[in-house]
């Protein structure tokens, strides 16, 4: 683990520590999921709005569920 946490981002680290302490499961990252053609987080199962959906597939920054605050891949 020591070795894997060295060759991330010290931010993004420090950002998925902080998501990860401030939830009750300890679970940081979620998956979108696709429910009846709609992207929910699979963490709190809420439907995701397009526009943070179309900012998770881009990939290009951490995105965040507007409902449970854990972060979507």
């Amino acid at each position: 683990r020591r070795a894997f946490v060295a060759e991330i981002d010290p931010e993004m680290y420090a950002e998925y520590e902080r998501v990860r302490r401030s939830t009750r499961d300890g679970i940081a990252i979620c998956l979108l999921s696709e429910e009846a053609g709609k992207e929910v987080c699979s963490g709190c199962f809420v439907c995701v709005p397009a526009y943070i959906a179309e900012k998770v597939h881009a990939k290009k920054e951490l995105v965040h569920c507007e409902n449970c605050s854990r972060i979507l891949r």
